[in-house]
């Protein structure tokens, strides 16, 4: 497990003052760079995949908490668009307050889409009220 407790920065102060050929400096500060590039290929690539863990068989998505509301309800509720924002780590993106198709339900392929329908809800916007009404799917659906 990867945790970070504060950024990291990759610095090499070079600072040469010895009277030499600048071809016999090349070298050394080539391999010093590819190292250091190698080490930073090496960290991106464990935040990536520490990003995409997986978690109990469920991917892990900035709608989990969410779903995680929805699936507490029972019956039917109605949202404005900032309180649902307030629920998803980084808010909600502009798409979702200027087109109904991004409330589309049953589309496996997209997260927040994922996300109400794994709760057992359908998702229905009033844009122009900036409200979301989220109903429970029928029985046979689910």
């Amino acid at each position: 497990m990867l945790t970070l407790t504060k950024p990291i920065s990759f610095r090499v102060p070079l600072t040469v003052t010895v009277r030499t050929p600048a071809a016999t400096l090349v070298e050394p500060i080539g391999r010093s760079l590819q190292a250091l590039l190698s080490i930073r290929s090496i960290f991106i690539r464990a935040c990536r995949a520490a990003i995409s863990t997986q978690f109990d068989g469920d991917h892990v998505s900035k709608y989990d908490a969410l779903r995680d509301h929805l699936r507490r309800r029972t019956s039917e509720v109605r949202y404005p668009l900032d309180e649902v924002s307030e629920l998803v780590p980084g808010g909600l993106p502009p798409s979702a307050y200027r087109y109904e198709a991004w409330w589309a339900n049953g589309d496996q392929t997209h997260p927040h889409s994922r996300a109400w329908g794994d709760a057992g809800f359908t998702a229905h916007p009033d844009l122009a009220g900036r409200a979301v009404r989220f109903a429970p799917k029928p029985r046979a659906s689910r």
